[in-house]
């Protein structure tokens, strides 16, 4: 992704611990209708699940890629990611970290 004119306060009001892409586009298998699916986890939130999405849209304002963008806490990560066919499970198995750990 390029680098974009992100909202620095979108981002701290997120407090980001990790994101990983698992999608298409971040395996080299680059397509015209691929995007990029982020997974970002947060320590925990009191706002609900749509209201972090719209905050990582906006903190990537400017980045001009079609993108999917997911926010959950890390208790929402951690409860499916024993469950084979779950999000999280893919992520572990495929996805690509590319911030925190």
């Amino acid at each position: 992704m390029r680098h974009c004119k992100s909202s620095s306060s979108d981002w701290s009001r997120l407090s980001v611990l990790s994101a990983s892409t698992c999608s298409a586009r971040a395996r080299a298998a680059r397509g015209p209708d691929n995007d990029y699916d982020l997974m970002v986890v947060v320590p925990g939130s009191d706002l609900p699940g749509y209201r972090r999405d719209q905050l990582a849209y906006g903190a990537l304002r400017g980045v001009e890629v079609a993108k999917d963008i997911l926010v959950w806490t890390s208790d929402e990560f951690d409860r499916r990611r024993h469950l084979v066919a779950s999000l999280p499970a893919t992520i572990l198995r495929e996805g690509r970290l590319i911030y925190g750990g």
